[in-house]
């Protein structure tokens, strides 16, 4: 295992991996929850605990391979355009709701967002 903390045991890498995942996932899906705010003009609450999620599961890859081995993974040719779709449809997540974008094109943003996370979490294995 390759990371700046090789000393952590195997078993508190996965249980970090999969709380930070789960942590990620429940800021994601609580952002559904501010429907009411979206449904009166506001998608900037749900743009940032949507993204807040997404971060939070990109970094629980940190734990699973160490943050090394992480931030080198990023740039390998499987990933690199994965890496920079989710880099770029968080950025415009975020940019698209401050700014009072349409609904709608947040949503393409949060898709394309969800869509780079599936792929990249695809060629971890």
């Amino acid at each position: 295992m390759e990371g700046c903390c090789p000393d952590i045991p195997w078993q508190w890498r996965m249980l970090g991996f999969v709380v930070s995942a789960i942590a990620g996932w429940f800021f994601s899906f609580y952002a559904t929850f501010s429907v009411l705010g979206i449904a009166m003009g506001n998608i900037t609450t749900f743009a940032t605990l949507f993204s807040l999620g997404q971060i939070m599961c990109y970094a629980s890859f940190c734990f699973y391979s160490g943050p090394k081995s992480t931030v080198r993974d990023l740039k390998t040719p499987g990933r690199l355009l994965a890496t920079m779709l989710m880099l770029v449809s968080l950025i415009m997540t975020l940019v698209s709701a401050v700014a009072g974008w349409d609904f709608w094109i947040v949503l393409v943003f949060v898709i394309l967002s969800m869509a780079a996370y599936l792929w990249y979490s695809c060629t971890l294995f």
